[in-house]
């Protein structure tokens, strides 16, 4: 009765593996918002590198020690995000907005920041080596022992 159903079963798995290669599903990336915090014991460590998510809002989220290595992130809504530990190594982060988020000890490296929105964040101890800081804003930001070097 079932006609096809190793075609129809191939076709899914080729939907879906397209979608996450081109990033442009939403389905894993809502997944990963839905999750919770450093609170939870069975926390995943959430990879988005080289990802493609530009516009979109991590707002409040908790993504402590995520990865976004590469990732595409230009506009994207970081705004009261809890982001301790993250990786933002070499992503593209122009006009991103980290406005009131927690990204103590996160790591920044070469990222590209250039007219991102940093008010009232918690940097403390973050990275900011060698990238460039034009347009960038840091209103009552807490930056305690960051690294601005080559910056």
């Amino acid at each position: 009765m079932d006609q096809n159903p190793p075609n129809t079963m191939k076709f899914k798995w080729f939907f879906l593996t397209l979608c996450l290669f081109l990033s442009t599903c939403a389905e894993p990336y809502e997944q990963a918002l839905r999750k919770s915090g450093p609170g939870n014991k069975n926390m995943e460590v959430y990879n988005f590198d080289y990802w493609n998510l530009q516009n979109k809002s991590f707002a409040g989220a908790k993504l402590y020690s995520a990865s976004f290595v590469g990732a595409d992130l230009r506009h994207a809504n970081f705004s009261k995000a809890d982001l301790r530990q993250t990786d933002f190594r070499r992503a593209t982060l122009y006009k991103a907005d980290f406005s009131r988020s927690n990204v103590h000890r996160s790591f920044l490296f070469e990222a590209k920041l250039t007219g991102a929105i940093f008010d009232y964040a918690n940097f403390r101890g973050a990275n900011f080596a060698n990238f460039n800081l034009r347009e960038t804003s840091f209103q009552h930001a807490k930056l305690e022992d960051a690294n601005f070097r080559g910056a």
